[in-house]
């Protein structure tokens, strides 16, 4: 009830300036169906329009939101900013998803970010891919130009200085990146439905970890290089290789004849000789490696096999070819038992350790109360579709 004027006698409204006054409405002052989308679009890795959505309620909050209940304010400084808190929290996770690790680790470490963080104490964890791999290989320089973008990418395979410098025998880093490759795979399957993007990182992966097998029999301590010419750049030959039939078939044994070979096997690959200002190639042979090390068909049992993996990939990229999603969810065991297999039987062959893979997985509410959003109420959480996990036998 509100009235307009009061009798300070009797103590009380006057009877004919009273009013039934109509309430704000608390799903429109604190936006409570917004924040129900965005918990919504985190859940389901969207967090462009998660962060959409809390850029636009943070504007309402600091203007519109206020204003709707009269001269009331409902919001504190201090709750708005724990909300630009998770905008900036949320900016870094899109980077992180897109697989952009140096965009990520510039949004966490820019000052702006560091001052909304402090009642936090930094307590949000890092997806580990943006604080491992950026953060202690500084693995590339934010550029709008392709080729240094093509060149710092390059770099990374082949070593920055030298071979031994590539992420190829720094099994810490490659791991850490193929599990986080592999997730993203499961979430565009799960969520996105993004079949054709999936199919194709998880023939990309599959591919980059035939080449680090092949670097491996390079870089493992009991390897018997010949003393060539031009070390470098013949290894540049290697982590520019990209036909993954040639790598499978050299490292499961079968000869130039496709008949599987018990002799000296070998692959060509191609480098530039800047001595001769041409290109040039060499062979790589089995026996450089000191072992007799094969690999295993972990494709076997799988109802996609490689090479079928391996010329639908090519047609994918050159055509607009359609993949439905059990051909993706195929492609996606055939990566997971590629990881698995080179974990277990070729990492180790290096002779170094690395780091378990930690699977980000903050919840919601971990994440608000990181940011200190204190100041909703508790909802019940809608009932939401689920996203089966793919079922992977190796």
């Amino acid at each position: 009830m509100d009235f307009d004027k009061y009798d300070e006698h009797k103590r009380r409204p006057k009877g004919y300036t009273c009013r039934i006054a109509l309430q704000p409405n608390p799903y429109s002052i604190l936006g409570l169906r917004d924040w129900e989308r965005v918990r919504q679009l985190f859940d389901q890795f969207a967090f462009r329009n998660a962060a959409t959505e809390i850029e636009r309620l943070e504007q309402e909050m600091r203007t519109g939101l206020a204003s709707k209940a009269g001269a009331g304010k409902y919001f504190t400084e201090s709750q708005c900013d724990a909300v630009t808190c998770l905008h900036d929290v949320l900016n870094m996770l899109e980077c992180w998803d897109n697989g952009d690790f140096t965009a990520a680790w510039k949004h966490w470490t820019e000052p702006t970010m560091a001052v909304r963080l402090y009642r936090a104490e930094r307590a949000i964890g890092l997806p580990q891919a943006v604080e491992d791999l950026e953060q202690q290989a500084g693995l590339l320089v934010q550029t709008d130009d392709a080729k240094s973008l093509f060149d710092q990418h390059r770099a990374v395979k082949r070593g920055n200085n030298k071979p031994e410098e590539s992420i190829f025998n720094e099994p810490d880093r490659l791991l850490i990146y193929a599990y986080d490759e592999l997730d993203k795979i499961d979430r565009l399957i799960r969520f996105n439905n993004d079949y054709r993007s999936a199919f194709l990182r998880s023939a990309g992966l599959d591919e980059l970890l035939l080449k680090a097998r092949v670097a491996i029999l390079w870089f493992k301590p009991s390897a018997q290089l010949p003393p060539w010419p031009n070390m470098r750049e013949r290894f540049n030959g290697i982590a520019d290789h990209s036909s993954a039939k040639n790598l499978r078939e050299f490292l499961l044994g079968i000869s130039a004849d496709g008949l599987s070979s018990t002799h000296e096997l070998q692959v060509k690959f191609w480098y530039w000789d800047g001595t001769k200002d041409k290109q040039d190639n060499f062979y790589f042979k089995s026996a450089y490696s000191s072992s007799s090390k094969r690999l295993d068909e972990y494709w076997k049992g799988l109802p996609l096999d490689h090479e079928t993996l391996v010329v639908l990939r090519g047609e994918a990229i050159h055509t607009h070819l359609s993949i439905p999603r059990p051909i993706a969810e195929d492609a996606y065991r055939i990566a997971c038992c590629a990881l698995n297999d080179f974990v277990l039987k070729w990492a180790p062959l290096l002779g170094k350790p690395w780091s378990p893979y930690q699977k980000w997985d903050m919840t919601w509410e971990q994440l608000c109360e990181h940011c200190h959003i204190d100041f909703l109420p508790a909802l019940p959480k809608p009932k939401e579709k689920t996203h089966d996990q793919i079922p992977v036998s190796c």
